[in-house]
């Protein structure tokens, strides 16, 4: 799962499939999500969406990169659907998290 993680978090920017990721770890899409749920406790889905808010929330705290640029940048083509599970995993939208943690102080 370690090699898993790794090519994940460093694709980020890409549309990643299931069964692609599979492939280039030569197991099957059923052994990769087994593996997902047996060793982390979730889906492979999951943890690139988790891995993938962690870096838009690193670009917020840290940079004044419009926010689209940054939605782009982790891997998300539609802002909303970025907004609403930015929103669901961090209890706050990205405009607010930036105002609050951003450690330049920069306003969009």
């Amino acid at each position: 799962m370690a090699k898993a993680q790794y090519w994940l978090q460093n694709h980020l920017s890409e549309t990643i499939e299931q069964k692609a990721l599979a492939d280039h770890l030569n197991v099957s899409q059923r052994t990769l999500i087994r593996r997902f749920k047996q060793e982390l406790d979730t889906t492979p889905l999951a943890y690139l969406q988790a891995v993938r808010i962690e870096a838009a929330k690193r670009l917020l705290e840290n940079t004044g990169d419009p926010l689209a640029e940054i939605i782009e940048r982790v891997g998300y083509l539609d802002a909303s659907s970025f907004s609403r599970l930015f929103r669901k995993m961090t209890g706050v939208t990205p405009h607010a998290y930036r105002q609050r943690f951003n450690r330049l102080r920069i306003e969009e």
